[in-house]
């Protein structure tokens, strides 16, 4: 049998080389997908961190039920911003069949939607509430913000918003998915 007889000094970088080999191969299969996932984390942290203050500043734009007021108080026509409906049960049953469509074409996945009851206004309207539950992808949350606020009749207004994380569900790299609670306003004339 033949044994292989290395001096001490090929025998310590032998040693040394394997000791790196298997320091580099704990890196590259420990570490750094470690690191990389810390890294899409902190992205991902910070992208949330970024659309929150600005729907923040988005919230402090103002009253737009009080601006509503002020256009009836001067007999500005803002009907076409009103939900028509014949009485309170079509109008809460369409408006809520409104809400749920802009809410899913902004991305979101709905898993509840609960009509609240009809309250009235200083100003004579009637507000009616929707509350969705669901989830979203962060990188589909303004967007999808924008489509709730932004078209044009019937108004619809954000009155409360509550975001979620997963900890471990996420839609894409740097892209988890937030659990939401939101309330949305509309508002109608009731009939005489």
């Amino acid at each position: 049998m033949m044994t292989l007889s290395l001096s001490p000094m090929i025998s310590r970088f032998a040693a040394l080389g394997l000791l790196f080999s298997l320091m580099g191969g704990v890196w590259l299969l420990l570490v750094d997908p470690l690191l990389s996932a810390w890294d899409d984390r902190s992205t991902a942290i910070e992208t949330t961190t970024k659309q929150m203050q600005a729907i923040h500043r988005r919230a402090q734009w103002g009253d737009t039920e009080r601006r509503l007021l002020e256009a009836a108080r001067q007999a500005v026509d803002f009907s076409p911003l009103l939900i028509r409906a014949g009485n309170a049960s079509q109008a809460a049953a369409q408006f809520q069949a409104e809400v749920r469509r802009r809410i899913d074409s902004g991305g979101a996945q709905t898993r509840s939607v609960q009509a609240l009851p009809p309250t009235k206004t200083a100003g004579g309207l009637e507000r009616l509430v929707v509350r969705l539950e669901g989830s979203i992808g962060s990188e589909k949350l303004l967007p999808w913000l924008q489509v709730i606020e932004e078209s044009a009749s019937p108004l619809m207004l954000i009155e409360m918003l509550e975001l979620r994380g997963q900890e471990f569900q996420v839609a894409s790299p740097g892209n988890p998915v937030l659990q939401f609670r939101i309330d949305v306003a509309g508002f109608r004339r009731p009939e005489p």
